[in-house]
């Protein structure tokens, strides 16, 4: 099966807790799978990580974040408006019937 595996972060070097998952998902589904990866890097720097991939992935494609940190703060609060709201108004507002 051909799978298209897409991460927010290059899973390499494996410093952080979602970049060894990822890199151990993408490791064992290789084993049966044909992968390609599609991630998002930070920096020009990262991309010499997409190397590390090449032997698990018939294909690695980075794309350059250029967003500004601003940018990337309202992305991350539009995530997790609904359970932010959830947290600051727990009962339904009038007429609202939860789901």
């Amino acid at each position: 099966m051909k799978i298209l595996f897409i991460c927010s972060s290059l899973p390499y070097p494996l410093d952080q807790g979602s970049r060894i998952r990822n890199f151990h998902l993408i490791k064992q589904l290789s084993a049966v799978h044909e992968l390609y990866l599609l991630s998002l890097v930070r920096s020009e720097e990262q991309l010499r990580f997409a190397a590390e991939l090449q032997p698990y992935c018939r294909e690695v494609v980075c794309v350059l974040d250029k967003r500004s940190i601003l940018a990337k703060a309202a992305d991350l609060l539009a995530a997790f408006a609904d359970q932010f709201l959830m947290l600051c108004w727990p009962t339904p507002a009038a007429g609202c019937k939860p789901v």
